[in-house]
């Protein structure tokens, strides 16, 4: 055997320690960090005797809006006196967020919560998007409406859900 292969030998032998003690530190801070205690959730909002939020439930009005660019809008012109309000006295949010590009998958994404490609709805209409494809995955049961009427909201839908729902 030469100089080569025993220095080789004691290379392997070295990084075998080596990721011998850095597994044993990382299991060490993993069990150390498993013990340490979480802070308590906030007690949500006690439900009245009668279903309803206590008094010191928040009220809450969520308004979801989409395709107000005005490049992406040219309904603009059609409706000047709105445009100019929009433009004198609306924000412009320049930091902003959407799990998707696409309407659909956005909505029942921040109905959701969940991801567009988790709610299965992944185009706008078809047989991978729009309202019936939410419904039949059961976009509706896990929509937030529902956990806010589990804690004694009330709760309304008004305007343009998701493409292709049903007449009613």
């Amino acid at each position: 055997m030469d100089s080569q292969d025993r220095n080789h030998g004691k290379r392997s032998r070295h990084w075998i320690r080596v990721r011998r003690v850095l597994t044993l530190a990382l299991a060490t801070a993993a069990v150390g960090l498993a013990c340490v205690p979480l802070p308590d959730a906030p007690d949500p909002p006690p439900i009245t005797e009668d279903g309803t939020p206590g008094p010191d439930a928040p009220n809450i009005v969520f308004v979801l809006l989409d395709d107000l660019d005005e490049t992406a809008t040219p309904y603009w012109d059609a409706m000047p006196a709105t445009k100019a309000l929009v433009a004198d006295t609306g924000r412009s949010f320049t930091e902003s967020f959407s799990p998707t590009p696409i309407c659909c998958p956005a909505r029942a994404s921040i109905l959701t919560g969940q991801y567009g490609h988790n709610t299965g709805v992944l185009t706008n209409g078809g047989e991978q998007g729009g309202w019936e494809t939410f419904t039949e995955g059961g976009g509706e049961d896990r929509a937030v409406s529902v956990h806010l009427q589990q804690r004694g909201y009330r709760t309304m839908f008004v305007g343009k859900y998701l493409n292709g729902y049903e007449e009613v």
